[in-house]
């Protein structure tokens, strides 16, 4: 490179000013190396840390309330519940239900998992639900013995519920929690009013959501309630609670960020292991049309999806539309050296200055990301149609962060568009993107990246694995309606297991959302299979006739 491009980009004068800085102030942070920033917490992470915190609660055990996260060599890889010592990777989760036949409900829409229109009553669910949740602190003495007993109370077998203890425990909570949470569910609209979109700057990742992670203990109230009902043979006070925590899901993630997508797939994932209970218990009357019933999605990702893809503007909104900007060169050097220092600060990487850098630490980094970075983002501009001239008339820090912003709006409006796709293609196109990306270096480190600052690196959401989320959730409540028509072909037959799906007439069988074909059924003597697998879920349906039942 020229003596010009140097001058331009760089100073003498102002690499001299910095290197004569008293050895005092000019410690220097990555790439020489540095320690982990203070103060590192959940809440306060980069949105990718968060991002896979929260699909690893989506996919922790639900026999145990503390997440934990286990990473494996493709992501977070956590069962949803408990395994039995012995299982290999790769084996399915089975679940073994014992089920009566269970005629189709008359009328078909007796029974309800969701509140209908006609009951909803005016008012905003956000006060009720605030007040529910304020008393699943996790400093609140009954939220730490709920922790505490936890294994003890969710017990495989209902029965084996030490329901003396339960029972005073879930009175304390009918006030100021439960009953809350009732009236929260039947309000007509939702508005948490937390005003995102507002957000600008660090605090667009950084904004606490300590209550909605409170969610999930509610829940957990919630359902705990929902198993002493079915040990009762209450099923009308199991479904109205189990209501509640699908309204409760649905709100949760009414707020436009993936953490509240995912936060309401966990609570739905917590209520089906309900329904599953209930299906496992004798005489239960049949959720086919309880379950057609729930909004299509419950949970809709295209506001976060969208939310999203505003956030690389909406965190350097200075680099919004830097073709329009006239700037000095001190002034475009200025720009680019803090949005590195706020890069730092989320982005936990070796090859980048950390939040408690010095200003040289970030001129240094910037120095040799610039370095690197600027003959590919010239080249670039003028294949993208920009003229040759102009280019080079512009000073280095507007071409890297016009360059930028062209990174930025072809690697979020790819991934926000393969979303929109049916399951199998959207993978497909994921995958795709995946690689394309990969050997255009827009997804590489740092120092090997197209980027000249790694702002889309730090900040582009795992889309692929939050819609794998979403998807888990449709093809089990299809799967629960599997079974359910199984039962209902139970009550008008023989009372014997259909040898195939196609055998069932009642009522139409559903379809695998995820393959959009038949699920995966199988009879083996007394015992009927229903498979299905997702990337990294695979999921078995044990189904077998209560032998009293039978008689």
């Amino acid at each position: 490179m020229n003596r010009s491009y140097f001058e331009t980009c760089f100073p003498c004068g102002w690499l001299g000013s910095r290197l004569s800085e008293p050895p005092e102030t000019t410690r220097l942070g990555a790439p020489f190396g540095r320690p982990q920033p203070p103060g590192f917490v959940f809440e306060t992470a980069s949105r990718h840390l968060r991002l896979l915190s929260l699909l690893c609660v989506l996919l922790a055990p639900v026999s145990r309330l503390p997440a934990q996260a286990v990473l494996g060599p493709k992501g977070p890889v956590n069962p949803e519940q408990k395994q039995p010592t012995g299982r290999q990777p790769g084996d399915p989760i089975v679940y073994r239900l014992t089920v009566t036949p269970a005629a189709e409900p008359d009328p078909p829409l007796k029974y309800s998992l969701y509140p209908r229109w006609d009951e909803l009553k005016p008012g905003n669910s956000v006060p009720m639900w605030y007040r529910a949740l304020s008393q699943t602190d996790s400093n609140n003495p009954q939220i730490k013995r709920l922790n505490e007993n936890h294994n003890r109370w969710f017990t495989d077998i209902l029965e084996d519920m030490p329901v003396d203890e339960i029972r005073p425990f879930l009175a304390q909570q009918e006030g100021a929690t439960l009953s809350q949470a009732r009236q929260a569910a039947f309000r007509e609209k939702t508005d948490w009013d937390l005003r995102l979109r507002d957000l600008r700057g660090p605090e667009t990742i950084e904004f606490l959501l300590g209550e909605f992670q409170d969610a999930r203990r509610l829940a957990w109230i919630l359902l705990l309630r929902t198993r002493l009902s079915l040990l009762d043979g209450d099923f009308e006070a199991a479904l109205a609670d189990m209501t509640v925590c699908f309204r409760l899901a649905h709100d949760v993630a009414e707020p436009e960020t993936f953490i509240n997508d995912l936060i309401g797939m966990a609570i739905m994932s917590m209520t089906e292991e309900g329904i599953r209970n209930l299906i496992d218990t004798p005489g239960s009357p049949n959720l086919y049309w309880a379950l057609a019933e729930l909004p299509r999605p419950l949970i809709d990702l295209r506001p976060a999806t969208q939310m999203e893809m505003t956030l690389p503007e909406r965190f350097f909104p200075r680099l919004k539309d830097p073709a329009a900007e006239e700037r000095t060169v001190p002034q475009w050097r200025q720009l680019l050296h803090d949005a590195l220092r706020e890069i730092g600060r989320f982005q936990d990487s070796p090859m980048l200055p950390g939040s408690d850098a010095s200003d040289l630490a970030v001129d240094v980094a910037l120095l040799g990301l610039t370095l690197r970075g600027y003959p590919t983002a010239r080249r670039d501009l003028i294949d993208h149609g920009y003229d040759q001239a102009d280019v080079d008339a512009m000073p280095v820090g507007k071409v890297i962060a016009i360059h930028q912003r062209l990174i930025d709006e072809t690697l979020w409006q790819n991934y926000a568009a393969a979303a929109l796709l049916p399951y199998q293609e959207a993978q497909q196109r994921f995958r795709a993107l995946d690689r394309e990306m990969g050997v255009r270096e827009y997804t590489s480190s740092a120092w090997q990246s197209r980027e000249t600052l790694p702002i889309a690196g730090a900040l582009l959401p795992s889309l692929r694995q939050v819609q794998v989320a979403q998807g888990r959730r449709d093809v089990m409540r299809a799967a629960l309606m599997v079974v359910e028509a199984v039962r209902m072909h139970l009550a008008v037959g023989d009372g014997t297991l259909p040898r195939s799906l196609d055998d069932i007439t009642v009522v139409p069988v559903p379809k695998n959302p995820w393959t959009e074909g038949s699920f995966t059924y199988e009879l083996h003597g007394d015992v009927a299979v229903l498979d299905f697998v997702l990337p990294y879920y695979h999921r078995q349906f044990e189904i077998r006739v209560d032998d009293g039942a039978a008689k």
